[in-house]
């Protein structure tokens, strides 16, 4: 009725459970999270890619991949860290010529 209006309802059943893009499944939160901690690289090349798009107004391009994998490597050396992210981005032709 109008007086739950704005309310989330109490004691509803939350299905947590889903499957990453490469088919991984997870029950709850506590396996993503444990899947996300197992393999970071996925959502890190895409925080990468979206960043991309962001900063340049531009989607990555079939061309720009090499360079975004060599950014990625060298990202991964420094533990996948979203400062490392963003300094390799900057840094590399992806941001320099675009």
């Amino acid at each position: 009725g109008s007086g739950s209006k704005g309310r989330a309802k109490k004691d509803l059943p939350v299905d947590a459970s889903g499957v990453f893009a490469d088919g991984r499944k997870f029950k709850d939160f506590q396996e993503f999270r444990s899947q996300l901690v197992e393999n970071p690289l996925p959502i890190a090349e895409n925080f990468a890619e979206k960043l991309i798009v962001f900063a340049t107004g531009a989607p990555v391009s079939f061309s720009d991949r090499d360079e975004l994998d060599r950014v990625m490597k060298r990202v991964q050396a420094d533990s996948l860290g979203m400062r490392s992210i963003i300094d390799h981005l900057v840094t590399s032709s992806l941001f320099l010529t675009q």
